[in-house]
Order: structure tokens, then C-alpha cells, then sequence
């Protein structure tokens, strides 16, 4: 996908959806000012990867910025969930893993547990949070809501092997 570009008609396309959520690999981080541009909300996954140089070229054109901490609600994600926000997503969301989640609205931080489950394999686990969270957003949900329907959503995928 090194060459990977959207068209003008693709543009148009995306714009014409409730929300385009890419990630990482979408590899539209240079477009996303354009979609922002005609008012279409932007979610991006930027996974665990809390230094790549994407972060930068993508943050300021998010509404929905998504990240994945292994190290729980710790002072370091608290200031960097604070130092993205900033930059312009209306909410910052770390999910932890069995820790749960924390969400950030520029006011207050939100936490938000698990949905326990029988766990066969974590892979899809992030994506399937981020599904469900949107899914609450899209439905005009509160925030600790739509955190809940990312975990109730991750715990599904949770039980199969082999999400993809």
C-alpha cells in the first residue's frame, strides 16, 4: 500500500458516510484535512504505536483518536491522552487491554472495566472495541456508554480464534 492515494471520487465517497475510520495502515493520513474539510467526523486506530511520525500528520484532522496501552491508567498515558487531545480530537481513548479503557474529553477522563468473557484470542479485540464505541457515538450515546458497548463488543470477538 506504499503507493496506495485517494482519488478526488474517493474523497467524495468517504464524505458521503456517517464517519470514515481508518488507522495506521490506511496510509490516507495526507488526505484526512480534505475529508475534515466538507464536516464528515474522522476516527483514527494509531494501535500502540504512541511515536509514530503519523500521529502527527493525522491528530489535528480526528475527531475519534484511538490508541492501545498495555501499562494500564498510568500519570504517562493521563498527560499524553491530555498532550493528543490538545491537538484537536474532541475524545482521546486508550484502551488497556484486561484493564479496560480510559477515555478523554478535554474535561475529564473516563474509565470504563471489561466485559468478562471466555478469552480464545486477543486478535480483532481493539478493532472490535473501537466498532462498538463508535457504534454508540454514531447512536448519540454518553461517552461511559459508548465505552461499554466497545467492551461488550471486544468481549465477543474475544471468544473466537482467529478473528479475522
Amino acid at each position: 500500500m506504499a503507493q496506495f492515494k485517494l482519488s478526488d471520487e474517493d474523497i467524495e465517497f468517504l464524505c458521503s458516510q456517517d464517519m470514515v475510520v481508518t488507522g495506521l495502515w490506511g496510509k490516507i493520513e495526507n488526505d484526512l484535512y480534505k475529508i475534515k474539510a466538507k464536516g464528515t467526523p474522522i476516527a483514527f486506530d494509531f494501535a500502540n504505536k504512541l511515536d509514530d511520525p503519523v500521529i502527527e500528520k493525522a491528530i489535528y484532522h480526528v475527531d475519534y483518536a484511538f490508541f492501545a496501552s498495555d501499562d494500564g491508567d498510568t500519570e504517562f498515558i493521563r498527560d499524553y491522552m491530555k498532550k493528543m487531545h490538545a491537538k484537536g480530537p474532541k475524545i482521546v481513548t486508550v484502551t488497556l487491554g484486561d484493564k479496560g479503557s480510559i477515555a478523554y474529553d478535554g474535561e475529564k477522563f473516563t474509565t470504563f472495566g471489561i466485559v468478562p468473557c471466555d478469552v480464545k484470542d486477543t486478535m480483532g479485540a481493539g478493532d472490535s472495541y473501537i466498532a462498538g464505541f463508535l457504534r454508540g457515538i454514531l447512536q448519540g450515546k454518553e461517552l461511559k456508554e459508548c465505552m461499554h458497548m466497545g467492551a461488550a463488543n471486544s468481549s465477543v470477538t474475544l471468544q473466537y480464534n482467529g478473528a479475522w
